[in-house]
């Protein structure tokens, strides 16, 4: 599993998104703290990996759309090199 946090401006943890590979496929996940509360790394981990094993994947906030798109770059890179 690939794990990468999404920082707020001042380096702060505030979300989490995953990636993992199931039968050469990517599956991604992501946990996203709303504005008005204090980032739980566990339950953030446990949020994105419960959309991570989902049927579908919901929309990507806007404001970890940039984040999102160079974790997908980095994922595919990852696992094109580490294929079991």
């Amino acid at each position: 599993m690939l794990k990468q946090y999404v920082r707020d401006k001042n380096n702060n943890p505030i979300g989490v998104m995953l990636s993992v590979l199931v039968d050469d496929c990517i599956q991604y996940g992501y946990s996203i703290c709303h504005k008005n509360d204090k980032y739980d790394k566990v339950k953030g981990m446990l949020i994105a990996f419960n959309r991570l094993n989902a049927k579908r994947m919901s929309a990507i906030p806007i404001k970890m759309e940039s984040a999102f798109e160079d974790f997908i770059e980095r994922s595919e890179k990852y696992w094109r090199k580490n294929r079991i």
